[in-house]
């Protein structure tokens, strides 16, 4: 990770380099681009999953990694197929799936086509991120109504 960027992060590798995993934890990595992959796996033999992130809102993942979605998810993609065939398992994490403090409301369509796209990149599961706790109990519940058929065919 840039140190200028996000300084928490900037040391990643040493973190992964000193800590103790018991034999039965997986170690998963947050991947936000190719170079972030080209770190992991600089540490390939102490990870055993990435996760990649974006956002469903184009205001908030301009503001988070600097890109479109169309940008993101093309070098997404090309993240998952390569960590893939290193053999980790892959997430892909969806920011803002319930709204957005930039754009409001983010449409379920637009998640549910960033999953699919994720899916059929190489993510073996996917998370719908709440990222700013915009959500609420009726939402949640018709998104994952909506999320089940029309995501189904493509998860099988």
């Amino acid at each position: 990770m840039r140190a200028d960027v996000i300084p928490q992060l900037a040391d990643a590798a040493e973190v992964l380099a000193r800590i103790d995993v018991p034999d039965d934890v997986a170690v998963s990595v947050l991947i936000p681009n190719t170079r972030g992959l080209d770190a992991a796996l600089e540490q390939r033999d102490r990870i055993d999953e990435i996760n990649v992130f974006m956002s469903a809102s184009e205001t908030h993942n301009r503001k988070n990694v600097n890109r479109s979605i169309a940008e993101s998810l093309a070098e997404l993609e090309g993240v998952l197929a390569r960590a893939r065939s290193q053999g980790l398992r892959c997430e892909g994490v969806i920011s803002t799936s319930f709204g957005c403090p930039y754009e409001g409301h983010v449409a379920p369509e637009r998640v549910f086509e960033i999953a699919t796209r994720l899916r059929e990149a190489g993510a073996q599961e996917v998370g719908f991120g709440d990222t700013t706790g915009m959500a609420n109990p009726r939402q949640v519940s018709e998104f994952f109504a909506a999320a089940r058929p029309t995501l189904a065919t493509s998860w099988s």
